[in-house]
């Protein structure tokens, strides 16, 4: 059974999940998040693999984690998952936050756990794609 902590339920974290739960080898989607009620809507909207983990427990066992919330907080919940074998997957994209994240390469390496940083589409690089798009047409009106 494939496990995955989804840490964060807000905009970017509720999508995540409904694309996490559709997915074959993903068979538990665990979300955290301090807000219960928007926790709750987010596990409630995506059907029976979803779980309500809570805020501030003890963090279940899981295969990987999604770090989806507020960016300031990646680099000390990815550290502390890499210490426990975790593979992390960060959608932070502040330049510093970003940064420090790569800066936990060497200790990645050493221990052997993956950690995939800058995994979320940033606004300047989704209005790039959606500009390049623009460009294979005649005309756009909206």
């Amino acid at each position: 059974m494939t496990s995955v902590l989804l840490v964060g339920a807000g905009a970017v974290g509720a999508r995540a999940a409904r694309q996490l739960v559709e997915a074959d080898d993903v068979d538990e989607v665990v979300i955290v998040d301090p807000n219960g009620s928007r926790r709750e809507a987010v596990v409630a909207s995506t059907g029976d693999k979803a779980v309500d983990g809570g805020w501030g427990e003890p963090v279940r066992e899981t295969d990987a984690v999604l770090l989806a919330g507020p960016s300031a907080a990646h680099v000390d919940q990815a550290r502390e998952h890499m210490a426990q074998g975790r593979p992390v997957v960060s959608c932070a994209d502040g330049l510093d936050d970003v940064q420090a994240l790569l800066d936990l390469g060497p200790e990645a390496a050493e221990r052997g756990v993956p950690v995939v940083v800058g995994a979320g589409f940033s606004p300047g690089y989704t209005c790039l794609l959606a500009r390049h798009a623009a460009s294979w047409f005649d005309e756009i009106d909206e």
